[in-house]
């Protein structure tokens, strides 16, 4: 641990990895842990669960139940890595199928002629795939302090 990384650990209001804090030091860059970014992916699969209901979806049954579905399965297994439950590797690589999907599903299912849900969908899935590759892509999410 460096000394800046010790200084602000000394803190008891600062996050720090050894308490299971949200931040770690690599290469002298703070970066969000994985924890964070699984619970970014938790709560964007809550708000797919949520959306149809918020807004309104009317006349396709076909984005309402996909949502619903692909929000509960994003929101368990981002949530499953978030808890850090058991080391599910492979759940990283199952979101960010299910983000492709939400992507893409308004086109395969169509609905793209139903605005809003074809919007909330193409920003939700475009977002959880580029945090699921944040996730798979950085070698700090098997550095020890980060887990």
């Amino acid at each position: 641990m460096n000394s800046r990384l010790r200084r602000r650990c000394e803190s008891e209001l600062a996050p720090c990895p050894s308490r299971g804090g949200y931040f770690d030091d690599v290469g002298g860059k703070e970066v969000t842990s994985m924890k964070a970014l699984s619970w970014t992916n938790f709560a964007l699969g809550m708000w797919l669960i949520a959306a149809p209901f918020v807004l309104l979806y009317r006349g396709t049954q076909a984005a309402l139940w996909d949502d619903v579905t692909v929000g509960l399965l994003i929101a368990a297994y981002s949530l499953w890595r978030a808890l850090e439950i058991e080391q599910l590797i492979v759940g990283n690589w199952i979101v960010g199928a299910l983000g492709l999907w939400a992507l893409v599903s308004p086109f395969v299912l169509h609905f793209s002629n139903k605005t809003i849900a074809m919007r909330n969908n193409v920003i939700v899935g475009a977002t959880v795939t580029i945090v699921t590759i944040w996730l798979a892509a950085n070698p700090w999410r098997n550095h020890p302090q980060s887990r």
